[in-house]
């Protein structure tokens, strides 16, 4: 169970950091 969340957080980490450089690209 623990690690299914750890996980779950992992990959939301993971989308909100590639989110936020393709929002920096987006207005640099």
């Amino acid at each position: 169970m623990a690690k299914l969340i750890f996980d779950s957080l992992y990959t939301d980490l993971h989308f909100f950091c590639l989110f936020l450089v393709l929002g920096f690209l987006w207005q640099a």
